[in-house]
C-alpha cells in the first residue's frame, strides 16, 4: 500500500469561466498528480456551466458540482471541502494556478510534521492578464510553527502569503470545516479556529503557486468594506477571544489587536463612495470591532476634516513594512 497520501484538490468558482482551463491544467501538471480534482460552481451566471462540462469529460478523476442556488463564496469553499475524499484537500481558487512542485513539497511537510493542520507557501502575484508583478514571501524563519505560536500570531492577521492552502483532512474534520458565517475573512477565522484547537502549521519559503490581483475598477473592495469589518469581528467574537479565555491568556493582547484592526479599517469612513448612511452603519460595526479611547479618537478623525493626515502617516509605515520584507528575503537569498 501506498505511504503517498491521498490528495484532493477543492476549486470552489463563481464566474470566472475563462480561468477555469489554466486553473485545472496547472493540477494536472503536478510533480505529485492529485488523485481527484473537485470543482463547484456556484451557480454561476456566465459560461462556467459549460466550460465544466467540456473539461469533465476528459478526465475520470474530475468531479463536478453544480449548486443550484448560490452559497456564496463561504459556503460554496466549504462545500466542496466537504465533497473531498483526499487525506490533504488542496483549497484553490479558480483564478490561481499551482507551480508544479506546489503537491509534492507541502504535502511532504505536512507528512513530516504531524502536528500541523495546514501548510502554505511562499507565491507569485500576478495581474488580470497573468503578468508577474511581484514576489510574496513571509516575513518568517520557522518552517514549523506550533499550535501555541500560531494562536498567537493570529492575534497580527492571517499570517500567509496568499490563501492557497493545503490541508490535512483530519485538522477540518475536527473543527467542523467552515464554520464562518461571513463572506469575508473566512480564511483568517479557519486558520484560527486551527490553532484554537490544537494545530500548527508549517510554512514552505518558495514560489509554489500563482496568486491573481485584481484591479478594483468598480469599486468593488471598497464596497465590500463592511464586511470585511464584520467578517474581522467575528474572528475574534467566535474564535479568538474564546480561545484565549479557555487558555488562561491575557485579554488584554486581544483588545490591542482588535484596536489596530479597528484603526487600521477605520480610513473607510473618509471614502467619497459611502453616503452619509453608509458610513454610520459602517461606524457601528467598527465600534463592535473595538471601542477602545484609541479607536474612537481615528474614527472620529476619519469623519472629520483631518482624515488625510492618519492616511498618510499609514501608507508610509505599509511602504517601510514592505523594505523591511524585501530586505529580508535578500538577506536569505545571499546566505
Amino acid at each position: 500500500m501506498s505511504n503517498i497520501p491521498l490528495i484532493s484538490v477543492c476549486i470552489a468558482t463563481y464566474n470566472q469561466a475563462h480561468y477555469l482551463e489554466a486553473c485545472i491544467e496547472s493540477v494536472i501538471q503536478q510533480t505529485l498528480p492529485a488523485d481527484e480534482i473537485i470543482i463547484s460552481n456556484d451557480a454561476s451566471t456566465d459560461n462556467t456551466y459549460d466550460v465544466l462540462e467540456k473539461i469533465s469529460g476528459k478526465y475520470n478523476f474530475i468531479r463536478i458540482i453544480h449548486q443550484p442556488v448560490n452559497l456564496g463564496l463561504t459556503g460554496n469553499s466549504d462545500a466542496v471541502l466537504k465533497a473531498a475524499n483526499g487525506n490533504y484537500l488542496v483549497r484553490l481558487a479558480s483564478d490561481d494556478l499551482l507551480l508544479p512542485s506546489f503537491t509534492i513539497k507541502l504535502s511532504k511537510l505536512l507528512t513530516n510534521y504531524p502536528e500541523a493542520g495546514f501548510a502554505h507557501c511562499a507565491v507569485k502575484e500576478i495581474n488580470v492578464t497573468g503578468k508577474h508583478i511581484k514576489d510574496r514571501y513571509l516575513f518568517r524563519e520557522k518552517i514549523f510553527e506550533n499550535a501555541d505560536e500560531a494562536l498567537k500570531e493570529v492575534l497580527k492577521g492571517f499570517k500567509v502569503a496568499a490563501n492557497i492552502l493545503m490541508f490535512k483532512k483530519t485538522a477540518l474534520e475536527k473543527i467542523g470545516y467552515l464554520n464562518c458565517k461571513q463572506n469575508f475573512g473566512e480564511d483568517y477565522y479557519l486558520s484560527a479556529e486551527l490553532s484554537a484547537n490544537g494545530y500548527g502549521n508549517v510554512y514552505c519559503n518558495e514560489i509554489l503557486a500563482c496568486y491573481r490581483t485584481w484591479n478594483d475598477t468598480q469599486m468593488a473592495r471598497q464596497k465590500r468594506k463592511l464586511e470585511e469589518i464584520k467578517g474581522l469581528t467575528s474572528v475574534f467574537t467566535k474564535v479568538i477571544s474564546p480561545a484565549y479565555k479557555a487558555k488562561g491568556r491575557n485579554m488584554h493582547n486581544v483588545d490591542i489587536s482588535r484596536e489596530k484592526f479597528a484603526v487600521a479599517q477605520a480610513d473607510c469612513l473618509s471614502w467619497k463612495v459611502y453616503n452619509k448612511a453608509e458610513k454610520e452603519e459602517l461606524l457601528t460595526a467598527l465600534k463592535y470591532l473595538s471601542s477602545s479611547k484609541k479607536s474612537l479618537f481615528y474614527y472620529k478623525i476619519y469623519l472629520g476634516k483631518f482624515s488625510v493626515l492618519p492616511v498618510t502617516i499609514e501608507k508610509l509605515r505599509s511602504r517601510l513594512k514592505g523594505l523591511a520584507k524585501q530586505l529580508t528575503q535578500l538577506k536569505r537569498k545571499i546566505r
